[in-house]
């Protein structure tokens, strides 16, 4: 009697295969031995074309940063989000979130993985980064004028909280600029 519990090898596919996670397993080497349609569809390949590959050679964009990864989590048996840069079929780099482990086939040791595109999410970092130094850049600038002709200002949230003061505060007020940090304009 089978325990309807645990899924069945052909259940398993089935479930990796509808997956919106990229998933593969490789060999010791790099050699494929299985991917899943969302794998496919992320590195642009067809999944024949993409068992065809070698993803040590041929999909990471530097191919020393998986013996790198070898190293550091191989004694784990294990990767749990790594970082690493892949290459999409048509040359664009992508930041791939990697989570796997170590499996022993009948043929040997495999690497199964499961993969997560966090390009976009590394690019909204970027731009969250550009635009703070912006912010940053522009609040310096406006403190250096406005002290030069004894102003005031202010950087407030929507809440009309202070997040930020400049000028010449203690020169006007005769308080430290801190001391109105956190406090409401009303």
């Amino acid at each position: 009697c089978r325990d309807v519990s645990r899924p069945s090898d052909s259940e398993l596919y089935q479930l990796f295969d509808r997956s919106p996670i990229g998933m593969y397993r490789s060999t010791e080497d790099g050699r494929f031995l299985y991917v899943n349609p969302s794998l496919a569809k992320l590195l642009g390949y067809s999944i024949d074309e993409l068992l065809a590959l070698n993803v040590v050679s041929d999909i990471y964009v530097d191919p020393s940063e998986r013996a790198r990864l070898v190293a550091k989590f191989g004694p784990l048996g294990m990767v749990d989000g790594a970082t690493v840069k892949w290459k999409h079929r048509d040359g664009r780099v992508l930041t791939i979130r990697l989570f796997g482990h170590v499996v022993e086939t009948a043929e040997g040791p495999a690497f199964d993985a499961s993969v997560m595109d966090f390009s976009g999410v590394e690019a909204t970092h970027n731009e969250l980064r550009r635009q703070r130094e912006e912010i940053e850049r522009t609040a310096t600038t406006l403190d250096l004028v406005v002290r030069q002709v004894s102003a005031i200002w202010w950087l407030v949230d929507h809440d009309l909280r202070i997040l930020r003061t400049g000028g010449a505060i203690m020169e006007i007020l005769g308080y430290a600029p801190e001391t109105y940090l956190g406090t409401t304009l009303y």
